[in-house]
């Protein structure tokens, strides 16, 4: 228990609002904040607005390399994909930075954070796309990360949703021969086949956010 108190204020600390440190406090922060002190920070968002990018591209341009490797070292991403990814990133930040919706105190964290976060929601979506176009070709073709993953989290559907699966994307039945088998209407199979493949979808994008 006092470990985990212990903790807590740690946490709190590190992620204390500047306008609630003491000076000295203050003082300390450049290093959580690309080398910028409060002030500098404040005249790069003036300069910004204004289209002086000089400090912008300095502090952050410096930082760009770091997370690139945060991307690769902690969530697997290519060299190709940590690069767009920090790219568009730092785009959305600086959009954010001129509406002035990023505060000082710990910028190091935010922007790797939604560095972070923009590629969950990117592999998420590449994941989402290929799947369901490999699925529903005839010539599907999976690799080996992809159909781990498709089995697994099909496992995870009921069995009539299995079943129905199976047979339209794998055994390759018509719903003629599916309405014979499952004694109901083809227009009841295919709204049934749509909502298993939904909760298959969401299925796979909670897997793929707890990775």
């Amino acid at each position: 228990m006092e470990v985990s108190i212990r903790k807590d204020i740690s946490r709190f600390a590190r992620n204390i609002p500047a306008h609630l440190m003491s000076s000295e406090e203050k003082e300390n922060l450049s290093h959580k904040n690309f080398g910028l002190s409060e002030g500098k920070f404040n005249e790069m968002v003036e300069l910004l607005i204004q289209g002086n990018e000089t400090i912008f591209e300095k502090a952050f341009l410096n930082h760009f390399e770091r997370t690139m490797q945060y991307l690769v070292n902690k969530n697997g991403a290519s060299q190709e994909v940590a690069y767009d990814i920090t790219m568009n990133t730092l785009l959305e930040f600086r959009k954010r930075i001129l509406l002035r919706k990023v505060s000082y105190g710990n910028l190091n964290f935010l922007f790797t954070q939604m560095c972070s976060q923009r590629f969950k929601r990117e592999m998420s979506k590449k994941v989402d796309h290929d799947t369901y176009n490999q699925v529903n070709s005839s010539e599907a073709t999976f690799d080996e990360d992809m159909f781990v993953l498709l089995e697994k989290t099909m496992l995870k559907l009921g069995e009539n949703c299995q079943s129905l699966i199976q047979d339209v994307y794998y055994n390759k039945l018509s719903y003629k021969d599916m309405e014979i088998k499952y004694d109901k209407a083809s227009a009841t199979l295919r709204k049934q086949k749509e909502r298993c493949i939904t909760k298959l979808k969401m299925l796979i994008r909670q897997n793929l956010n707890t990775i």
